[in-house]
């Protein structure tokens, strides 16, 4: 297994919930081939609201997705960017837990940062942190 830190918002958390998709897969290897993906308990209650609020049909996949995941207990303190207040504890808990990577899938939150190193950690899409693995990889 490679020593890797990647943390998982909310978003990501919740399209991963669809078995078989993309982000799905995406999720299972990491787990099988790094240290288990993180995320937080703030991240994984706002995924979970969010499922059974538009797609109650993905509950079984958002449970099978939790038991691949390591859940931190989220922090909530400044940081040396500026960031919503609500958005400000999934990227403070990434860069309290040393995470390498913040992977994100909300664009409208986040899009000014991606790309952007924020105290160590390196705030990238779904797709950017594939594309950069395979670098790693290659």
């Amino acid at each position: 297994m490679t020593e890797i830190r990647i943390f998982l918002d909310a978003k990501v958390i919740f399209s991963a919930a669809i078995p078989d998709s993309h982000l799905n897969r995406l999720v299972r290897y990491l787990a099988d081939t790094h240290t288990p993906p993180i995320s937080s308990d703030y991240a994984r209650e706002e995924a979970f609201r969010n499922i059974c609020a538009k797609r109650p049909d993905w509950l079984d996949g958002y449970h099978h997705l939790l038991s691949g995941l390591e859940i931190v207990r989220s922090v909530d303190r400044s940081v040396e960017v500026e960031i919503a207040a609500k958005d400000r504890p999934i990227l403070a808990t990434a860069i309290h837990e040393a995470c390498e990577y913040l992977v994100t899938g909300d664009k409208r939150d986040y899009g000014a940062l991606c790309g952007r190193d924020v105290a160590g950690t390196k705030v990238v899409t779904p797709l950017t942190l594939v594309e950069t693995l395979e670098g790693r990889a290659s």
